[in-house]
């Protein structure tokens, strides 16, 4: 499929290939409408329609249901061409390559302050290649940005209507490491609880720099997996707070696993140690947005004004 010539005919100045998957391709363009962006294009049928259109609406910020769905934590979607023969998604472009880089660098230690804060902007779960790195010229700090809009009614915007997976396990969306044991016995319900789960295999990954569990076939996986009884403990992780915080999110059964609200106002999060954890960068970021909101910069959010979600850009850069 030639992406470039195709992109080329809709008026998108194709720059580089920025990814490619069974849906198709994503490209880094300029388009005369939207200036420097990133657009997802789709083979058509690979396209689905429902998934995509909720896409649309969480990622332009749209209201759903009565709620603002507006999240800077998710990549912003800016336009849609997709009733073309191509359907396309177009998306702020995020500058920072993705999360997987921290994951990659075996000799790299996040000071915990900066691991903290990426931590506390990652509120669903998501692979690390999905979740892109982004810093606004100028700004000094950087976002973690989801890319990935599958799930989205699973995002924590009381949107979790249960639903039955009647069809193959294995085609369920999401990469095999990051499905909780729950998702290998058949027909279960889709809830939180499984976003926790991967949402902890995303962290431990960042720390640990491997998945706590990677068979190469679905079956061997669920065999592992019935093998045991929880993820042992690393020797990476020598922190007990954030041990019990993985292990609560890393909990087999689901019943007992954590929640999401319960994870993010864990003592890892909010106890003394949190609470003195901050370097002079990210206290100053903080500060200069908050002069920047008095003098009307409405582009200022309260995550920019909260130590707990800053993440200096001069940390990332070190990567």
């Amino acid at each position: 499929m030639d992406w470039e010539n195709i992109l080329r005919r809709f008026e998108f100045i194709p720059i580089n290939k920025l990814g490619q998957g069974s849906f198709g391709c994503v490209y880094l363009a300029y388009h005369n409408d939207y200036g420097i962006i990133a657009v997802k294009i789709y083979e058509k049928e690979k396209y689905e329609e429902n998934e995509i259109e909720a896409a649309i609406r969480i990622g332009s910020g749209s209201n759903i249901g009565g709620q603002e769905m507006k999240n800077i934590f998710m990549l912003r979607i800016i336009g849609s061409k997709v009733k073309d023969q191509y359907p396309k998604i177009i998306t702020e472009y995020a500058n920072m390559k993705t999360l997987e880089i921290i994951a990659q660098q075996i000799q790299l230690h996040l000071p915990t302050f900066t691991l903290r804060a990426l931590m506390l902007q990652m509120r669903v779960d998501i692979k690390l290649e999905n979740i892109l790195l982004h810093s606004p010229p100028g700004s000094g700090r950087v976002y973690a940005k989801i890319s990935d809009y599958g799930f989205t009614q699973l995002l924590g915007y009381s949107m979790t209507k249960r639903r039955d997976v009647t069809n193959d396990p294995t085609q369920l969306k999401g990469s095999r490491p990051y499905m909780a044991p729950e998702l290998f016995q058949g027909q279960v319900k889709l809830t939180q609880k499984i976003d926790v789960y991967a949402l902890g295999v995303t962290f431990y990954v960042m720390i640990v720099h491997r998945f706590p569990l990677n068979q190469p076939t679905f079956q061997e996986q669920k065999r592992k997996l019935a093998q045991m009884n929880a993820i042992t403990r690393p020797q990476e992780i020598k922190d007990d707070l954030l041990w019990n915080l993985l292990s609560k999110m890393l909990e087999f059964d689901p019943e007992k696993r954590i929640t999401s609200d319960e994870a993010m106002h864990h003592p890892y999060f909010t106890g003394p140690q949190a609470i003195a954890d901050f370097s002079p960068e990210q206290l100053q970021l903080v500060q200069q947005a908050k002069q920047a909101k008095e003098i009307g910069d409405k582009s200022i959010t309260e995550y920019d004004m909260d130590p707990y979600f800053t993440v200096a850009e001069s940390e990332i850069k070190k990567i």
